[in-house]
């Protein structure tokens, strides 16, 4: 494994020996910034780990992680630094957001024990599945049919399937299944939206009833459902007459409250999400933690369930010591407050350690099952036992 040290310290041979032990046998070090990132471009073959100082001389560590992030470097990295540990907690965050594989961070002078742990974790790893569709939507294509995935939620303490969560897709005339920001790609009005929520909602009420008649299944389905469309009045009326019509009963169904634009003034929402308890649906704040409002809506909305980001729990399984403290903190408030958690975004062994860690059950991610369409699952559910087995 090709391997880049980039450390001010002018002797890196602690780090050095470490990756030995490990097995790494190309090892470069390098104690000055400058031309540091020409030689991670041209490296070859590429490096797949870097170590990182954060303080180097000539360019410092966050403006070589922006550099990286825009050569599209895909190799891990491990963050250092002698600084305080919110600052290597933050550059951490930073180097997310920008796309960059962060394995880990060390404080120097570096502890070789916790450099092993992280070289192995990350080689413990299995590597990132793909989606089951594909996100990018090729600009102008027609003809695109919506339809629901489901892809279900597990009690990590029998792997029963206690639940699952409707997801919208959408498939093109070729076969291609594509994410739902293809079908309002620059729709920014609120009306279509509507329609097609109601419509998708009418969809999940019939495979429900299609899933319980053949499997004899009822547990409850999540459905997501924007803020903007929440606080629509006709909402409503409207989805109350599709569980009617189709017979299920409304506590079976919870309301996935997504926030990437909520209102400044909540009031109308908070009216609704409180009117949608009253009708029996449940009510769930979906990414929790991404949000600048998820305390206050927690606080004053009538939540049944909070389903936190992956981003927070993944960053709290690779050690984020800030992450794993908020994540304590909320499940503890829900769980005083008897509000389920879930965990979304389930990939590996390492972040059902960290669930089980902080006293969450409920998770939901690849790491049992990939999505799939109704007649998919139905399949899951009748030839397990209603239970998921994690793969090898």
């Amino acid at each position: 494994m090709h391997t880049l040290i980039l450390d001010n310290d002018t002797d890196c041979a602690g780090a050095e020996r470490t990756l030995c032990s490990l097995g790494f046998d190309d090892i470069d070090c390098r104690s000055e910034g400058a031309g540091a990132l020409d030689a991670i471009v041209k490296a070859d073959p590429p490096y797949d780990l870097v170590l990182l100082d954060l303080n180097m001389p000539g360019i410092d560590g966050l403006a070589l992680l922006r550099a990286l992030a825009e050569a599209r470097f895909d190799g891990g990295i491990v963050l250092l630094s002698g600084g305080s540990q919110t600052i290597l907690s933050s550059a951490r965050h930073i180097a997310g957001k920008q796309g960059l594989k962060i394995l880990g961070t060390l404080a120097k002078p570096v502890a070789a024990d916790r450099l092993r742990d992280i070289i192995r974790r990350a080689q413990a790893e299995r590597p990132k599945e793909k989606t089951e569709f594909t996100p990018a939507h090729p600009a102008g294509q027609s003809g695109l049919v919506p339809l629901l995935h489901y892809q279900p939620q597990i009690d990590i303490r029998d792997e029963s399937v206690v639940g699952a969560e409707a997801l919208l897709r959408c498939r093109a005339p070729d076969g291609t299944l594509y994410g739902p920001e293809a079908l309002l790609a620059g729709q920014e009005a609120v009306a279509p939206r509507v329609e097609l929520a109601v419509s998708m909602f009418d969809v999940l009420c019939a495979d429900m009833k299609a899933l319980e008649s053949r499997t004899g299944w009822d547990k409850n389905v999540s459905f997501n459902i924007d803020a903007r469309v929440l606080e629509r009045g006709d909402l409503l009326p409207r989805i109350k007459a599709a569980v009617k019509r189709h017979g299920i009963e409304p506590g079976r169904i919870t309301i996935e409250l997504t926030e990437a634009r909520l209102p400044r003034d909540a009031t109308r929402l908070l009216e609704v999400i409180a009117r949608l308890g009253m009708a029996g649906f449940e009510m769930s704040l979906d990414d929790f933690g991404t949000g600048a409002s998820n305390f206050e809506l927690l606080r004053e909305g009538a939540f049944n369930e909070v389903k936190f980001d992956k981003s927070i729990l993944q960053a709290a399984a690779r050690g984020d010591d800030v992450s794993r403290r908020f994540l304590q903190i909320v499940v503890d408030i829900a769980q005083t407050l008897d509000i389920r958690v879930v965990a979304e975004g389930i990939e590996s062994e390492r972040d059902i350690a960290c669930m089980k860690e902080l006293g969450i059950t409920i998770a939901q991610g690849y790491r049992f099952s990939r999505p799939s369409d109704l007649d998919g699952f139905a399949r899951m559910l009748a030839a397990d036992g209603r239970t998921i087995r994690p793969e090898a």
